[in-house]
């Protein structure tokens, strides 16, 4: 798949200010109804979801839900907020510790499965700390190549698909679940692309070239006017 567009980042690090609670019961509250309007959020994304019946990407949006309500980690950051951390400070400990075991685990399934998880948690954090904006959420303002350290399905799910023409994960790979939606939503994806933020600057114009394997910023004329030829010509 061929696409060009204007990149726009998914979305900013929330910065987590308060690390210990001064009330714990209540940070249990906000984590209970964090992780309810998480799981309604998801619900929603899912239901109105629009691909044909079937496929691999309903196993994935279901695998990703069943996370959604896995009771493990939730009593996990149960347990860090025992330990006298605010919400945000035990989501954010739990996922670091999700995050150095996954470095250790070769097994690409289940590196995928870690990545749902570092999504819901980015999901988790921004409701509870009520950093909610991802560029999913602004709008898209233009045709759209959006790039993003890791993406899960669902975060995938909440742009706007007439504008969102290429996804570029530092991350991710040909398998990961956030791969197959795209390719359900027809839209290209290229990942492991290192180094993307040095060299990609917040609305440079981007072609995207995923049989090649290719990334170009901020072509010349000539370059653009090429490609998008090429681009007519497989339509």
């Amino acid at each position: 798949g061929m696409a060009s567009g204007y990149a726009v980042f998914h979305q900013p690090r929330v910065h987590v200010e308060h690390i210990v609670a001064e009330d714990t019961e209540a940070e249990r509250h906000r984590v209970y109804a964090a992780f309810d309007k998480m799981r309604e959020q998801i619900e929603r994304i899912a239901a109105q979801a629009e691909f044909g019946v079937g496929g691999e990407h309903e196993e994935v949006l279901e695998t990703y839900k069943m996370f959604a309500y896995d009771e493990g980690w939730a009593r996990r950051i149960n347990e860090a907020i025992d330990s006298g951390l605010t919400a945000e400070a035990a989501i954010e400990r739990v996922q670091q510790r999700t995050r150095m075991r996954m470095r250790q685990i070769d097994d690409p399934l289940l590196a995928d499965r870690m990545h749902d998880l570092e999504d819901l948690s980015n999901r988790l954090l921004r409701i509870v700390s009520g950093q909610m904006g991802t560029a999913a959420q602004m709008g898209l303002r233009q045709d759209t190549i959006l790039i993003a350290r890791n993406l899960g399905p669902a975060e995938l799910l909440e742009y706007d698909r007439r504008r969102l023409k290429g996804v570029l994960l530092e991350e991710g790979s040909l398998t990961a679940h956030v791969t197959i939606v795209a390719r359900a939503m027809g839209v290209p994806v290229l990942g492991r692309v290192r180094d993307v933020r040095r060299l990609v600057g917040e609305g440079d114009l981007l072609l995207l070239d995923v049989t090649a394997g290719n990334v170009f910023a901020r072509p010349s004329a000539a370059m653009e006017e090429a490609f998008q030829t090429a681009l007519e010509l497989r339509q």
